[in-house]
């Protein structure tokens, strides 16, 4: 299946400078971010979690610590959501974490194909932090990635187009004058620069340099102000608003797709996310058993329709769905159709530190339709039909 084991308490994992509103889950649920957080470093083998108040912001200079913000773990969906948002093929920009913490953002930008990703920080003990976990982390690609230490309002913007992405690293003067940095590269020929600004605090300052075209992102919570905002000079708007050759594909794609196979889809879209909406906001037994729905008459419909129907949903959904939710949603679309699908529930001492993760997988008779890429190494617990 796509994506990674679960641990024993859901969330979604990532980490950064200041934080947003809490969402209604978060007031339910209040460890809910930092247990995502944690679920994120073991995953990668690194520390990102722990926060670190202004004031244990030593390592900087104490006119730049007036001004900086502190460390925050940050939620990762933000960052996916974010680059989803962007409109702008990572393919054409190096991107650049300013004030990039403990290298979480850094770590996550590796998902993408930029050019190259740069993390620049301005405090010692963070900086020394980010390292290491980058060090400890290394994998794939991995090798695009560096982390810096540097003020952000004299570090050496990398050449290029640039996608630069600041969770409210820092305000007033020292924010003032990166915006005038920012503006000063904005204004060279053919060079295309992207802000994502996490916070918009001070997104008046690049306002005002009268270089970029700022859109808003409206939030989640949708009666919340947009606290997120993409900042385009001339040339990455341009960009922009070619169509990514991969989006045109995709809606050719689903275009393509016949009656049955887009209402399939659809239905897919709908049980993937109230499978979501059982995991976040039910008791465990009432979430694992959403599936396990009384059988109902036979349909033309495959195993592999089902779970090709599921996994295309998941790519298209706003949050990344876990193999608990797919399986769910699986499972009901199979019984649904009248096939006697099986859900397991298995855990395992997790490789890295020990701790205990849940993994979930679909059976149709004998054989594993979905998450059967991990099954092998956890042990089952219990069997839902």
């Amino acid at each position: 299946m796509a994506g990674t084991s679960i641990p024993l308490a859901f969330g979604n994992p990532l980490g950064h400078r200041t934080g947003m509103s809490r969402t209604i889950l978060d007031r339910l649920y209040p460890g809910r971010r930092q247990r995502s957080g944690r679920r994120f470093d073991r995953l990668h083998g690194v520390e990102t979690t722990e926060t670190v108040a202004r004031d244990g912001l030593t390592g900087m200079p104490a006119e730049l610590r007036a001004h900086a913000g502190e460390y925050i773990p940050t939620n990762p969906t933000l960052f996916t959501r974010m680059m989803r948002k962007s409109g702008v093929d990572p393919r054409d920009f190096t991107f650049v974490d300013l004030g990039c913490g403990k290298g979480r953002i850094v770590i996550a930008a590796a998902d993408y194909p930029f050019k190259a990703i740069v993390g620049v920080e301005a405090d010692a003990a963070l900086y020394g932090v980010a390292r290491e976990n980058l060090q400890r982390w290394r994998q794939g690609d991995a090798a695009r990635a560096r982390i810096v230490h540097a003020d952000a309002r004299a570090f050496d913007l990398p050449d290029g187009n640039l996608f630069i992405f600041m969770y409210s690293p820092f305000r007033g003067p020292v924010f003032e004058e990166v915006a005038k940095r920012l503006a000063a590269v904005a204004r060279e020929p053919g060079r295309a620069v992207a802000i994502a600004y996490s916070g918009d605090w001070e997104a008046e300052s690049l306002e005002r340099t009268g270089l970029f075209t700022r859109v808003r992102i409206r939030r989640r919570q949708f009666w919340a102000p947009p606290s997120v905002s993409f900042f385009y000079n001339e040339t990455a708007n341009r960009l922009r608003r070619k169509m990514n050759p991969a989006v045109a594909q995709s809606f050719g794609r689903l275009r393509q797709l016949s009656r049955t196979r887009r209402r399939l889809l659809a239905r897919a879209v709908v049980t993937l996310s109230a499978s979501s909406a059982a995991v976040a906001l039910l008791p465990f037994r009432a979430a694992i058993g959403f599936g396990s729905i009384a059988l109902k008459k036979q349909t033309d419909l495959s195993p592999m329709d089902c779970v090709w129907a599921v996994e295309a949903a998941g790519r298209r959904l706003p949050w990344r769905a876990m193999c608990i939710e797919k399986g769910i949603a699986v499972q009901r679309l199979l019984r649904g159709a009248g096939i006697d699908a099986v859900l397991h529930y298995g855990a395992r001492n997790a490789p890295v530190d020990g701790k205990l993760e849940a993994h979930v997988w679909v059976s149709v008779g004998n054989e594993i339709v979905i998450g059967g890429e991990e099954a092998s190494a956890f042990a089952e617990i219990a069997a839902f039909s």
